[in-house]
């Protein structure tokens, strides 16, 4: 394993690790990850979006697009543990 998959930073604003995917820039405190929500996404959001359509009956497109993006976030925070910073259409998001 490299070294630099090994690092990690507690203080997710100097991590230089980040995942562009669509209009979002999701940072992250380790490749790992990174890695791990990269590989993950697309597969989530299909699963997910196939529950809530077919539960909901959904048939809005502009509401599927929203939930995109909703479920973009909730992937993120389920596997980013020490920290939430994204960027979207240029504007930083963070939580306390």
């Amino acid at each position: 394993m490299e070294q630099d998959q090994k690092v990690v930073y507690n203080n997710i604003n100097e991590s230089p690790y980040y995942f562009d995917y669509y209009n979002f820039r999701f940072y992250f405190s380790s490749a790992f990850y990174r890695r791990n929500f990269a590989n993950r996404v697309e597969a989530y959001v299909r699963e997910e979006k196939y529950k809530l359509i077919n539960r909901y009956k959904i048939v809005n497109s502009r509401f599927l697009e929203t939930l995109n993006e909703v479920l973009y976030i909730s992937l993120y925070k389920k596997i980013e543990k020490r920290g939430f910073r994204i960027l979207i259409n240029n504007s930083i998001y963070k939580e306390n």
